[in-house]
């Protein structure tokens, strides 16, 4: 019951979640055939799809991009658009709704209809809007907001070209990353074209020009191709003077079936050069059969070509007057051209980019303090870990000659047990009173103490040669203890010398603690009784530190009754030494 309750739970919970997202995204089939056909320029098929569609029944989201579609096929076809009501609802819709990809084209959008409108300084804001929204990586986009960026700088006459290259260079890589070889084929001739008039531009001019042109006849963009020949025929005329290789290409450009230039420019400047060879009923053909005019740069044109062909027709003064005209011209457009709102709108946008370089300088700053700060306590830390290091290098050397010192208080008392046993010997005259098996007896315990001594005399090498851990490693091998510290040749010879020094000391001990005494404790006495160092006693009770040989004194002292274990050992030392 639990996991069918559980299980509907999680349906509804999917059910619900595709709803939301269906809800966010458009699903009708005709508005995703619309985007499709836009994609690949059929613009003219896009505004009869969008005009036939009925969308009375369309969602929010499907509303929106109706929007979006519609107003980009009316620019591209360009049908005159009153206002930007329209496409506002796709802008405010995925705004709100958080789609960056389509909010971004709802912006370009917006950008292109209201420059088409003449209201360059919203079309800037919009596209600056759309470059800081789009993704880092919808290189598409991104590419053509800076592209349209462009596309406005590039028609102002005075102070934002430069504006205009830079953009076209920004998107020129984004369109390469997104393989998109319509646009990058518009950023290439656009750069070429502005290039042309730079003087040390020349052959950058021409190499983006070419490569533009190799494009175009690739995608079969002809149009494209004859804007470029016009734009290389120009470079040629006026800032070479190869004229051969101008009208060359010119003339190439004008003869083909696609030209479809709307200014007359090129036909000026093949008019201008046949002047310039002195052709001049060419020069007339030329500037007769041009198309019409449609921009003032076109009128300044038309009277500088008027005035070559008045020059190399020996008309002085005619030539001089329409000179003066192409003068006037070209200063009205020089002082009508400074466009105050673009570059208010570009300083807002300038102002922008430096609050957050200094934002992203600040960042810097404070990560680099964050840097020298983890260094200071890395730092720290070493200068901690070296002195714990020499203080722990120096306590071992500290516990190294005291171990050292014990060894050889060890090796003093066990001389002395070697005395002792001789006196013992002389005064209980044990050779004429025990016999032979008396004398065996008095000579294993020199043995004994003999080999004592040795073992000593190697641990004492030892421990200037080996380490800690192996230094105990040795000691255990030589004295040949057994893992549990019993039923060892050693603790035996132990017992044996401290009971015959110390009037059975042992056995009188256990008698006292009636019988409490374990094994291990008896051996501890053993060992304590004879004199051996603390050192060398912790190493054969096998114990962590120096600390637990106090701590077994008091407990064997508790058990015996007894108020210190040191005075035990010295009354029966005394007993022994009385008889």
């Amino acid at each position: 019951m639990i996991r069918r309750l559980i299980y509907s739970l999680v349906g509804a919970l999917a059910f619900s979640t595709l709803l939301v997202a269906c809800s966010g995204h458009s699903n009708d089939p005709r508005l995703v055939q619309a985007d499709s056909l836009l994609s690949q320029h059929k613009d003219k098929e896009v505004l009869s799809l969008l005009s036939s569609i009925d969308k009375t029944s369309f969602n929010k989201a499907d509303n929106a991009y109706y929007c979006l579609l519609l107003t980009k096929a009316q620019y591209r076809n360009h049908v005159h658009v009153p206002g930007d009501s329209v496409i506002d609802i796709a802008v405010e819709y995925f705004r709100e709704n958080s789609d960056s990809v389509r909010y971004t084209r709802a912006l370009i959008a917006k950008g292109e209809m209201n420059d088409a409108l003449g209201n360059q300084d919203i079309a800037v804001d919009c596209f600056h809007m759309a470059e800081d929204v789009a993704a880092s990586t919808d290189y598409n986009n991104l590419g053509y907001a800076k592209l349209r960026l462009g596309f406005v700088y590039q028609n102002e006459y005075l102070g934002v070209k430069s504006i205009a290259m830079e953009k076209f260079r920004e998107a020129l890589p984004l369109f390469r990353k997104a393989r998109n070889k319509h646009n990058e084929m518009l950023c290439l001739s656009h750069m070429g074209h502005l290039m042309r008039a730079i003087d040390d531009k020349g052959d950058s001019a021409v190499m983006c020009l070419n490569e533009a042109i190799k494009i175009a006849q690739d995608l079969n963009e002809k149009s494209v191709a004859s804007e470029c020949k016009y734009s290389l025929a120009e470079y040629y005329c006026l800032m070479t003077n190869d004229y051969g290789k101008a009208k060359a290409i010119g003339i190439e450009a004008i003869n083909s079936k696609d030209f479809d230039l709307e200014h007359p420019r090129l036909h000026y400047c093949i008019a201008q050069i046949y002047a310039h060879e002195g052709q001049v009923d060419s020069a007339w053909h030329y500037v007769n059969t041009a198309p019409k005019m449609v921009e003032s740069v076109d009128t300044m044109w038309y009277y500088k070509t008027l005035a070559d062909i008045a020059k190399y027709s020996k008309q002085i003064d005619l030539s001089q007057r329409y000179l003066n005209e192409s003068n006037k011209i070209s200063a009205s457009m020089l002082i009508s051209g400074l466009n105050y709102k673009l570059l208010s709108v570009e300083k807002k946008y300038d102002t922008q980019k430096v609050e957050l370089k200094n934002q992203a300088l600040q960042a810097k700053f404070q990560n680099s303090l964050l840097i020298i700060a983890l260094c200071v306590i890395i730092v720290l830390v070493l200068i901690v870990f070296v002195i714990r290091y020499r203080s722990r290098y120096r306590l071992k050397q500290s516990e190294f000659e005291s171990m050292t010192a014990d060894l050889n208080a060890s090796l003093r008392s066990l001389e002395d047990l070697k005395n002792t046993i001789k006196e013992h010997e002389e005064k209980k005259q044990l050779t004429s009173s025990m016999g032979s098996d008396g004398n065996n007896a008095v000579n294993g315990m020199k043995s004994i103490i003999d080999d004592q001594i040795k073992i000593v005399h190697q641990l004492i090498l030892w421990s200037y040669e080996y380490d800690e851990k192996k230094f105990a490693e040795k000691f255990q091998s030589i004295m040949s203890l057994s893992e549990d510290g019993n039923s060892s040749s050693y603790w035996r010879n132990i017992q044996t010398i401290a009971n015959d020094l110390h009037d059975n000391i042992l056995v009188k001990a256990q008698e006292l603690a009636s019988g409490k005494l374990n094994e291990s404790e008896i051996n501890f006495l053993a060992l304590y009784s004879c004199g051996i160092s603390r050192t060398v006693i912790m190493l054969c009770m096998k114990y962590k530190s120096l600390g637990t040989i106090y701590n077994k004194k008091i407990q064997i002292a508790k058990k015996l009754k007894v108020n210190n274990l040191d005075e035990f050992i010295t009354g029966f030392t005394h007993i022994s030494e009385g008889q």
